[in-house]
């Protein structure tokens, strides 16, 4: 099936300018939590009330965090000349970071 010009157009304009198939930018969708998807984090982990300041901080510290053990993790895929994060790689990175899940 052909595309039409429409189509085409709008594919171009999305391949290789740092966008999503969506057309957001991914850095934008990566802080981009809403208040209520970080209370049900919150909850999920044990907080019982939540002041609603914490809410815009807490996309940002999770940015952090997940590039920090992800940019560990990297390392020991490198160091083993490895293609793939394996979960030896992520459960390594967590400890590292003082989360182990696997004592």
């Amino acid at each position: 099936m052909a595309r039409t010009n429409q189509q085409q157009q709008r594919r171009r304009r999305q391949v290789g300018r740092g966008r999503s198939a969506a057309g957001v930018k991914k850095d934008d969708a990566q802080l981009k939590m809403s208040v209520g998807r970080v209370r049900r984090l919150g909850r999920r982990g044990g907080v019982p009330r939540m002041y609603k300041r914490a809410c815009a901080v807490f996309p940002v510290a999770l940015a952090a965090f997940v590039d920090a053990v992800m940019g560990d993790a990297v390392l020991y895929v490198e160091h083993r000349h490895g293609k793939t994060i394996n979960v030896k790689d992520m459960d390594r990175a967590l400890a590292r970071h003082g989360r182990a899940i696997y004592a």
